[in-house]
């Protein structure tokens, strides 16, 4: 009867515990992050050893508010309806390489370029503009370097992440091995 226990218990821990083995290393991930310069990003990576891929990044902060006249009015035309201007981030693009160090932990580096825009944003008091007497017009500004890094855990399925760059400040995210 003991002997009997004994092995039904060895079985059961056995079909309960799964096997380490190099079939359980996830070799890709994507990760969606939040900076703290308001952005939102994702990430995509693959390798095993040598990690690479891409990502990208978007301002989600306040920008443009009212209609659009970018095209047709420019930003001293009615420079007296200007009650904001706002310099921000718009978007980034970049490449990523890295190591993992171990099977639960990854660095990597982040090199790309990003966007730059101007809003200037309007408000006519005769509502002749818009309906609701907003407008803005927007200027593309010098496109500047996305330099960064994070780390990541990669703990089975879901990875946390943590990371800095120019672009977004400090970023904390959650990717998905696969």
């Amino acid at each position: 009867m003991m002997k009997k226990a004994t092995i039904l218990i060895i079985l059961s821990v056995m079909v309960m515990v799964e096997p380490i083995d190099a079939q359980q290393i996830y070799t890709s991930n994507v990760t969606m992050y939040y900076g703290t310069k308001k952005k939102v990003g994702f990430d995509f990576m693959t390798g095993e050893k040598l990690v690479y891929g891409a990502g990208f990044v978007g301002y989600i902060g306040k920008g443009a508010v009212g209609k659009d006249y970018s095209e047709t009015i420019g930003p001293n035309t009615y420079r007296e309806d200007i009650y904001e201007i706002i310099e921000a981030d718009n978007l980034g693009v970049y490449a990523l390489i890295g190591s993992r160090i171990s099977k639960y932990f990854t660095i990597a580096a982040k090199l790309g370029f990003a966007t730059r825009m101007k809003y200037y944003n309007g408000y006519d008091r005769q509502q002749i503009l818009a309906p609701d007497g907003y407008w803005y017009t927007a200027q593309k500004l010098d496109s500047k370097a996305l330099i960064g890094a994070f780390a990541q855990i990669n703990a089975d399925r879901w990875s946390p992440y943590f990371g800095v760059d120019n672009f977004s400040g400090v970023k904390i995210g959650l990717g998905y091995n696969f």
